[in-house]
């Protein structure tokens, strides 16, 4: 949920079926504009007899499901601070497994240096700031092996876009399309931007962590109805969640309401949205 609970959950969306509907769409979408599932540069480490590969902030564990099927000789765990959006075991392949495990707390002991590939994807909405994102590169190190890699795809500022038929969007940093920004009002900077591009500078800062490369997805044209209308549904699952939590009082009830009237009107005039991501590898250090 979108409140704060005791165990430190941040998330700002839902989990029940409908949710995890919209993670399958959010998979489908983000593979088609990646192109892959691993990085090319994290596919031969895959493709070795028995690789661990790990998948943090899982979800459903949709992404983690089809990397099991793609590379059979690999074990694949799919970790979630939350199990409720699990599927039932007999469903996965056998060379896949879920656990529970917040990546803001200690690793576990049978995790330490356990993984050959570390796979995150979208947990900055999860994340206080970057003090936050430190604690997770720290225990992604941890996890790793020696050589191990990291592929981590995220927002990349400003996130949220509204697109045309000329394929131009804005590019300005600090502007938000005008429903989100009153969501992000309503909230009172439950979206933080500024994390937009930590994940690139400490990993490229880190003592623990070579060979970093970055990429940024570009727009598919062929794709943007369906992009949109996940995002919108993204957008109205965040306002729910906000009123059942984090919206506390009549005047951020107003900004919600507000919100979602702005999103209404802008699909009502066949406005587009995309999603802009950034997808960071980078090596641990083996020493050599």
């Amino acid at each position: 949920m979108a409140s704060t609970t005791a165990d430190g959950d941040q998330y700002i969306l839902l989990r029940d079926s409908s949710a995890s509907s919209r993670l399958f769409g959010q998979h489908f979408i983000m593979i088609a504009r990646n192109g892959w599932l691993l990085h090319p540069s994290v596919q031969p480490v895959a493709e070795k007899s028995n690789a661990k590969i790990a998948d943090i902030a899982t979800g459903n564990g949709v992404w983690a499901g089809e990397v099991a099927l793609k590379y059979a000789n690999a074990q694949v765990v799919a970790l979630d601070m939350s199990d409720k959006q699990y599927p039932q075991s007999w469903m996965m392949p056998k060379n896949l497994s879920f656990d529970t495990y917040n990546v803001l707390q200690a690793v576990p002991e049978k995790y330490i240096e356990y993984f050959d590939i570390v796979h995150i994807r979208f947990i900055m909405g999860g994340l206080k700031g970057p003090e936050d994102m430190a604690v997770v590169i720290e225990n992604v190190s941890k996890m790793l092996k020696p050589g191990g890699y990291v592929q981590w795809q995220d927002v990349y500022r400003p996130g949220w876009q509204v697109i045309d038929r000329m394929l131009s969007v804005d590019v300005g940093d600090e502007k938000f399309p005008p429903f989100l920004a009153k969501f992000d009002e309503a909230v009172k900077g439950g979206l933080d931007r500024t994390l937009s591009r930590t994940v690139h500078h400490l990993l490229k800062g880190s003592d623990d962590f070579a060979n970093l490369e970055m990429m940024v997805p570009g727009v598919l044209p062929w794709l943007l109805k369906y992009e949109t209308d996940y995002l919108a549904i993204s957008l109205a699952e965040m306002l729910k969640a906000s009123r059942g939590t984090r919206a506390v009082g009549e005047e951020s009830i107003r900004l919600l309401d507000e919100a979602e009237a702005l999103l209404q009107g802008y699909l009502a005039q066949g406005g587009l949205l995309t999603y802009k991501t950034m997808v960071v590898v980078a090596r641990k250090d083996d020493g050599a």
